[in-house]
């Protein structure tokens, strides 16, 4: 059996706030197999968008095409269909993965990384396993009958914390780290799921706003997480430098040691007090990679490593996912746009969202999904 459409209507309820914060998705009718509520639309306070059912989907579209997507998606994950149900699920999976580019990002980024994580030491295989699995549990609990209940999700951000004091590894910039193929397609739907709703939030404000310059969010899948990335990477560059700078001071046979104490000691402390970030990345990339890292343009490639790890390694994918559980934690304005956070208070809202994408929009053309 083929299906060449997958429908769904959802709601995102929220709390009140300098912006909304949301609170959960219900699912409010669905050709994809996944249990339903009937609950009641409130049009008043709703802010619905409507897809068109013959034209190819733009990039207004794309926010709650991947909500929708991705929701139908972890379900499909933590409660896997029956043999003889709906085989609506290969559709939607197949228009997941076309439409969301995190996705596609992070596979491309997997052959510049890969000598980078091969060198870096990895986490020990249990740690790994028990993390994935209360991550999984905190995933099934969130799944409700009537859909994704956000704030059982938060739970995440104690689990996650804990694993980095147990191993001592934080998530920034760590190359070790390495999960689950399934699971790290587990993460990422999750991720697209708390990306795009954010994403919905920010339209929606944006059309309160009718594009005031001074009141409309941006929402960049870099500087949201990685804020300043060029400034690490040169300040990287020159702790690179003081390094090997210092080297003949501390390292000879016949080095003073007055010099390692009054001047080498203090600018060590002073590199990590004030450009932590930047020594913790050259930390974390092995030392004969450091080594070949050329003099010239060495700043770009510093910039290029933690953008690849952001969004090419699992730990920068987690790194992600927990940003995102920050802001629906802390609201926003604390975590994302912290400009917004003297706005006066907008009152909670339903909004309500619904949309049709057939393989004619997703692909241009009609083709055939088993």
């Amino acid at each position: 059996m083929s299906v060449e459409r997958f429908s769904m209507s959802f709601e995102i309820t929220t709390n009140p706030g300098p912006l909304l914060q949301p609170t959960a998705l219900k699912v409010t009718s669905s050709n994809s197999g996944a249990n339903t509520s009937k609950a009641k639309k409130d049009s008043s306070s709703s802010f619905v968008t409507k897809s068109s059912t013959d034209t190819s989907p733009n990039l207004e579209s794309i926010a709650h095409f991947l909500v929708g997507l991705s929701f139908n998606k972890l379900e499909a994950f933590m409660n896997p269909p029956q043999a003889n149900s709906s085989a609506l699920a290969p559709f939607a999976n197949v228009a997941w993965k076309s439409l969301d580019p995190h996705f596609e990002i992070y596979w491309k980024t997997q052959n510049s990384l890969r000598e980078l994580m091969d060198q870096s030491a990895t986490i020990a295989a249990d740690r790994v396993q028990e993390l994935e699995k209360s991550l999984d549990t905190i995933i099934e609990k969130s799944l409700t009958p009537w859909g994704l209940d956000f704030r059982e999700l938060i739970a995440f951000l104690d689990r996650i914390d804990g694993f980095e004091q147990r191993t001592k590894a934080p998530l920034l910039y760590n190359f070790g780290l390495k999960f689950s193929m399934n699971f790290v397609e587990r993460l990422h739907t999750l991720y697209s799921l708390l990306f795009h709703v954010r994403c919905l939030i920010a339209s929606h404000h944006n059309h309160l706003a009718r594009g005031s310059a001074f009141q409309s969010l941006r929402i960049d899948s870099l500087s949201d997480y990685l804020p300043s990335a060029e400034y690490v990477a040169n300040d990287a560059a020159l702790y690179l430098q003081f390094k090997k700078q210092c080297r003949p001071f501390i390292g000879h046979k016949v080095s003073d040691s007055r010099i390692e104490k009054l001047l080498v000691e203090p600018l060590q402390k002073a590199f990590e007090n004030w450009t932590h970030n930047a020594c913790h990345l050259v930390g974390n990339i092995p030392i004969n990679l450091l080594q070949n890292l050329k003099s010239v343009g060495i700043e770009n490639e510093l910039y290029r490593i933690q953008m690849d790890w952001l969004l090419g390694a699992p730990a920068g994918l987690l790194f992600r996912v927990r940003e995102e559980l920050y802001g629906l934690s802390h609201g926003y304005d604390q975590i994302f746009w912290p400009d917004s956070s003297e706005n006066s208070p907008f009152a909670a809202e339903s909004l309500n969202y619904s949309f049709s994408l057939g393989e004619h929009e997703l692909f241009g053309y009609k083709s055939t999904v088993a």
